[in-house]
């Protein structure tokens, strides 16, 4: 279950925290091993582009091909958490239908100072002054995110 940080003292210090998703995926995670199998996945489902390869995709704007490094940051944010499970990202740069895939990855972990939870399918799990709390449902969260 996705991990959730909403304040920055409360990510460990031990932990990399990743502010900058474009520039580490087009960097590090383009290059990882798992990038097919979830990049064919998860770029038709939030861009709506093509899958081709590793390194390019059919643009959904005017269907032509192009370079992988083109995709959205929300996208490159949920390859780069799959990719890097060991660091946390900031998902603030995220749009919503980006948010929605990340809350229901398996594992990982993410700094979200600001609300974009629209809605909550799948338990995740908060940390929040420096404890821990599974929340299963978004009246939860946000009773949770208020005190």
């Amino acid at each position: 279950m996705i991990r959730i940080y909403l304040k920055k003292e409360d990510i460990p210090d031990h932990w990399e925290m990743i502010e900058y998703n474009d520039a580490y995926f087009d960097i590090e995670t383009c290059n990882h091993e798992k990038i097919s199998e979830f990049g064919k996945k998860f770029i038709p489902l939030i861009d709506g582009s093509e899958w081709i390869d590793k390194t390019s995709i059919r643009s959904k704007f005017n269907n032509r091909e192009i370079g992988i490094e083109n995709i959205s940051t929300g996208c490159k944010t949920l390859l780069n958490i799959i990719c890097n499970p060991d660091k946390i990202f900031n998902i603030m740069e995220c749009g919503w239908n980006a948010v929605d895939e990340i809350l229901k990855l398996e594992e990982g972990s993410v700094y979200m100072p600001y609300d974009l939870i629209t809605v909550l399918e799948n338990p995740i799990q908060v940390v929040k002054d420096k404890k821990s709390y599974i929340v299963k449902d978004y009246q939860e969260y946000m009773k949770l995110r208020s005190q």
